[in-house]
């Protein structure tokens, strides 16, 4: 998935001037690592979290927030503005905000 986040994904998002993004199921981490190399993005990550703690590993990184669950019980508790979904795994881009 590297490959396909710095070949697509990576461009897509500069393109297209997104400045948030919606990571779900980042598994260990490895695209998210690929994506903080746009350096205006902030990423939030839904993820159950069972393949690695991705609260502690982005504990300290104020362009992450981790949300640790399943995407469907996260994202209850958001009012999805705009949806530019890219179902890989999956990446979307939504800006968060509380309903």
């Amino acid at each position: 998935m590297r490959f396909f986040a710095n070949i697509v994904i990576k461009p897509y998002i500069i393109e297209s001037g997104y400045r948030s993004l919606c990571e779900i199921g980042a598994k260990l981490g490895n695209n998210t690592e690929e994506l903080l190399e746009i350096d205006s993005l902030v990423i939030q990550i839904i993820d159950p979290c069972l393949d690695a703690d991705l609260c502690e590993a982005y504990r300290d990184n104020k362009r992450i927030q981790v949300h640790k669950g399943i995407s469907l019980d996260v994202l209850k508790g958001y009012q999805v503005n705009s949806i530019a979904s890219l179902l890989m795994g999956t990446i979307t881009g939504i800006p968060f905000t509380t309903s």
